[in-house]
């Protein structure tokens, strides 16, 4: 019996690790990104591949984008939306939102949030996505920015707001413009509220304090489901919703 070789720094570096898995709606694959090591600049890099939920090898979807998080799958199973910076992964380029067609085709962007978006959610026709953005820096802001990347991070407390993609017409529509920042959204299965959690102060030192809310899918009716004192995250309705 050959000897064991041990296992080398080098070697552990240079592991594939599959992270944020996505299992199809008709169970067949499961998308994930696959966080790989490259030889030439020693980054890691994030691409999208997809494995077959049966087992099977990992098969690369992108290979110009190297910055990817947050695949979701379109009810259909056809297509798959993510959040990258692009080819370009300029540190000054907001992350966007993008959609592949797993039936040929490269990746496009959807949304053009001045400020980046991030946390899809396919409304179960498909036909909408929702999708949170920050607030626009003031113009006080972008001039210190400009100066050398002065940010004053007691006075510039961007929220984080809902917003709904048509894919139709690819207009994008706000849902929520109150002082709180959300996060983790989801719709119901009838695709006509929408659950979310809310942070009324979204800096470091009050990240834990969150609490549910419900609001219509047109904007309206905004209701709190839940609070406790910690942390609410996570929100997804229940099948009969």
């Amino acid at each position: 019996m050959p000897a064991k070789k041990p296992l080398l720094p080098t070697k552990v570096l240079a592991l594939r690790t599959p992270v944020e898995s996505q299992l199809s709606p008709d169970g067949q694959h499961i998308a994930l990104i696959d966080v790989v090591l490259n030889d030439d600049n020693k980054e890691y890099e994030r691409h999208l591949g997809l494995l077959p939920a049966a087992g099977g090898p990992i098969r690369r979807l992108t290979f110009t984008h190297t910055s990817i998080s947050q695949p979701r799958w379109t009810p259909d199973s056809r297509t798959l939306a993510f959040v990258s910076k692009g080819p370009d992964s300029s540190e000054k380029k907001p992350r966007q939102i993008w959609q592949l067609c797993l039936d040929g085709g490269e990746p496009n962007p959807i949304t053009e949030a001045p400020a980046g978006a991030h946390n899809p959610a396919w409304s179960p026709d498909g036909r909408s996505l929702l999708y949170i953005a920050p607030e626009q820096p003031s113009e006080e802001e972008k001039l210190l920015l400009e100066k050398g990347g002065i940010v004053v991070v007691d006075r510039f407390v961007k929220m984080h707001q809902l917003w709904l993609l048509d894919l139709a017409s690819g207009e994008s529509r706000q849902l929520t413009r109150d002082r709180s920042s959300k996060a983790a959204a989801s719709f119901s299965p009838d695709g006509k509220r929408i659950a979310f959690e809310q942070r009324s102060d979204p800096t470091h030192n009050h990240e834990y304090q969150s609490s549910l809310y419900t609001i219509d899918a047109n904007g309206k009716n905004k209701k709190k489901i839940s609070s406790i004192n910690g942390s609410d995250t996570g929100p997804c309705f229940s099948p009969d919703g």
